[in-house]
């Protein structure tokens, strides 16, 4: 049952950043409550780049070695363009891989040594002369995508010229214009980390003259990084039409500080956040109250007054024993309506009066979606269903979570039951068993039109994909236009990025797992989502 009182007003800063995706091998996040393996798990570990790049990557370090500059430019050049002709594998096509992911899994060390950017730092400590050749050849393009691109406006170009043709004159151009971009819209941490791979850069520096520093160490500063040292003394900068000089390092700090104050952070409206839990980073830091007495509206989030009285009967249970885990369901809120998940469907409520406005699926769970009976109890079986309800309010994250670009909500569907089984506990053996959970369906839902249907993608979906036999494991994070979600086919987790239209965009692959068959179903019980923290690799 959901309650809504007086108190569920939450003040958020609201602080949007350009994220880039940080892959670490980690721990599996548990499902909470009932799916818990007695032993440790085991480690997966990252997907080798294809032979073939690696080779190319290699020839091409060869060449410099013998100073064939021509044949390495051209080989560094199709690489870092994603020109993958080559590559047999189409799933491949366009991603970067860890080199060093290979010797790192047992020490659990963070990977930073990607295939593209080593390629890119190759093109960057080529010497001037092999540095012109490669301007040659791929300047001209770089330049043509990043005016068509300024005629347009079309950011998603500019920072393509970035990733692909970075040590040009336009992919430089092309950095700085995303650097500016971020702080002008109050993302300084973000601008700072997109100078990051340009300050160092002597041809970078060259284009963009000594006040790309003056930006750098603001950002930085703004940001609360610490400045690195790249060489302040003797640099002089033009600050409101004046000419100065850089103090010392030591002093930088207190120079910027009179120049560039930081503004005091604004207070949006109570009522306008986008982040459920308090806080952009999920933490409430507030100290809780008991909740008023008079609620404003309350609604069932069960299907049958039966669902009902199994649930109360479990929770009373759990609640007795000390065992009482909370929901997994997580609703959101988005405009006047509040998203919330119920034991069968999605539910979207009037945030101000509490009457349902519509709902998703509105046929059966177990009829097609073409289907013109209607069936509000779609747990087949319901005298037998207590593991399933437990599963959905308790333990089923991908269930629970739904998210939302304020137009659209997506969800994760066709999720199946996942049954306790019982090994030997002396070896160690215990955990669940899935009935038919090895894909699912992520749907797209119009707000504007009260749940219209606008795709599915994955099991349920019309026209068959790549994403076909997909597990997604949470719902999307939508960024900038894209979605972000991670997915599993076939032992590969994905970090798979779909546009607004139900097809993949491209894919990233993280890991491939080895863990046994029988703790699969744990990592479906439990929602993971793209951990992005700052974009600025793809």
């Amino acid at each position: 049952m959901l309650t809504l009182t007086n108190m569920d007003r939450i003040r958020n800063h609201v602080v949007c950043l350009s994220l880039v995706f940080a892959a670490v091998a980690g721990e599996d996040v548990w499902g909470q409550g009932f799916f818990r393996p007695i032993g440790g798990a085991q480690s997966g570990r990252f997907i080798e780049a294809p032979r073939n790049m690696q080779q190319q990557l290699r020839e091409a370090e060869r060449s410099i070695e013998n100073e064939n500059y021509s044949d390495a430019v051209v080989r560094l050049g199709d690489l870092l363009q994603r020109d993958v002709r080559s590559i047999d594998d189409s799933e491949l096509n366009g991603q970067d891989f860890f080199l060093d992911a290979s010797d790192g899994a047992e020490n659990k060390k963070r990977f930073t040594e990607s295939l593209f950017r080593r390629a890119r730092e190759i093109v960057g400590n080529l010497p001037s002369k092999a540095r012109e050749m490669y301007e040659l050849r791929y300047g001209p393009l770089a330049r043509k995508m990043l005016d068509d691109a300024a005629a347009s406006r079309d950011w998603r170009v500019v920072a393509e010229v970035r990733r692909k043709y970075f040590h040009t004159d336009a992919g430089y151009d092309a950095s700085l214009l995303l650097a500016k971009r971020e702080f002008y819209a109050g993302h300084a941490l973000a601008a700072s980390l997109l100078l990051d791979d340009i300050i160092n850069v002597p041809a970078a520096m060259s284009r963009l003259g000594e006040s790309v520093k003056l930006f750098y160490a603001a950002a930085c500063h703004i940001s609360g990084r610490g400045v690195a040292d790249i060489g302040w003394q003797n640099s002089t900068i033009t600050v409101n039409g004046k000419s100065e000089s850089l103090p010392a390092r030591d002093d930088l700090a207190a120079w910027i500080e009179q120049r560039f104050r930081s503004g005091e952070t604004v207070d949006r409206n109570d009522a306008d956040y986008s982040i459920f839990g308090g806080e952009p980073n999920r933490n409430e830091l507030s100290q809780g109250e008991m909740p008023l007495e008079n609620e404003r509206w309350m609604l069932d989030t069960t299907a049958s007054p039966r669902q009902g009285r199994t649930l109360r009967e479990i929770a009373s249970s759990l609640s007795i024993s000390g065992k009482l885990p909370p929901p997994s369901w997580t609703p959101i809120r988005v405009g006047n309506q509040l998203l919330m998940r119920t034991t069968e469907r999605l539910v979207g409520v009037d945030y101000l009066s509490g009457k349902r406005v519509w709902m998703y699926p509105w046929f059966s769970a177990q009829q097609s979606h073409h289907s013109t009976e209607i069936d509000f109890d779609a747990i087949p079986g319901e005298d037998d269903a207590a593991d399933l309800l437990t599963q959905r309010v308790w333990n089923d994250l991908p269930y629970g979570e739904i998210s939302s670009d304020g137009t659209r909500v997506f969800m994760v569907d066709d999720l199946g039951q996942v049954e306790m089984a019982s090994f030997s506990p002396i070896m160690g053996m215990r955990g669940t068993r899935p009935t038919d959970s090895s894909s699912n369906t992520l749907v797209a839902l119009d707000l504007a039109t009260e749940g219209k249907l606008l795709w599915r993608l994955g099991k349920g979906e019309d026209t068959a994909s790549t994403l076909s036999d997909a597990f997604f494991l949470g719902p999307p994070l939508p960024l900038d236009g894209r979605l972000y979600t991670i997915v599993e086919i076939a032992g590969d987790i994905l970090w798979c990025v779909s546009n607004r239209q139900p097809a993949k965009n491209f894919g990233v692959n993280i890991s491939l797992r080895s863990k046994p068959e029988e703790l699969k179903p744990i990592r479906f019980a439990a929602s993971r989502a793209p951990h992005l923290r700052f974009i600025k690799a793809f």
